[in-house]
């Protein structure tokens, strides 16, 4: 059986998150913050999901909201972050 490890990694602070593998709901948390010390929020391990799945990562408290094909088992591992913008 497949397995698909979704990690949240830099720049969330206090954001809602909920993340779906092909339209089921696998994850829902309020206040995912990341701790700076590992550089990971959360993680989230979900198995049960052949072929080719949708994994949409969406973050209303930043208006943010991803969706990407993801072919298992050839893929193991998503990482989401957010980087701060830079001034030039």
């Amino acid at each position: 059986m497949s397995e698909l490890n979704i990690h949240l990694q830099e720049g969330f602070e206090n954001d809602a998150v909920t993340v779906r593998v092909s339209g089921r709901e696998v994850y829902r948390r309020q206040g995912v913050t990341t701790r700076t010390q590992i550089g990971l929020a959360d993680m989230v391990v979900v198995t049960g999901f052949p072929g080719t799945v949708d994994v949409e990562i969406d973050v209303p408290t930043r208006s943010q909201r991803a969706v990407f094909p993801v072919t298992l088992p050839d893929t193991r591992t998503v990482t989401a972050s957010f980087s701060k913008p830079s001034c030039r």
